[in-house]
């Protein structure tokens, strides 16, 4: 379960990066049910398809995101330069 909740972080925390915030869930959750599918589809590759498994990608998709954005937050605010008055 808690690879199924890392294998998304990546995919939002770049959405996120990009700027592509209500696209990268979306995309995510699509990436997660295109993997099952495939389980379900594709016997031969020994993993069962699972919609616990979708959910729990998708939560790690949007976990994924909340840390990018909080980072981008705190990068932005971090490296904010402040006026320097000119004499």
């Amino acid at each position: 379960m808690l690879s199924n909740l890392l294998v998304s972080v990546p995919w939002l925390a770049f959405a996120v990066l990009v700027a592509v915030v209500i696209v990268g869930p979306v995309c995510a959750s699509a990436l997660s049910v295109a993997i099952e599918a495939v389980q379900a589809l594709v016997p031969t590759i020994g993993r069962a398809c699972d919609t616990g498994d979708w959910v729990t990608n998708t939560i790690g998709a949007v976990l994924g995101g909340v840390v990018a954005a909080l980072a981008l937050v705190w990068h932005r605010s971090a490296t904010r330069l402040e006026p320097v008055p000119v004499e």
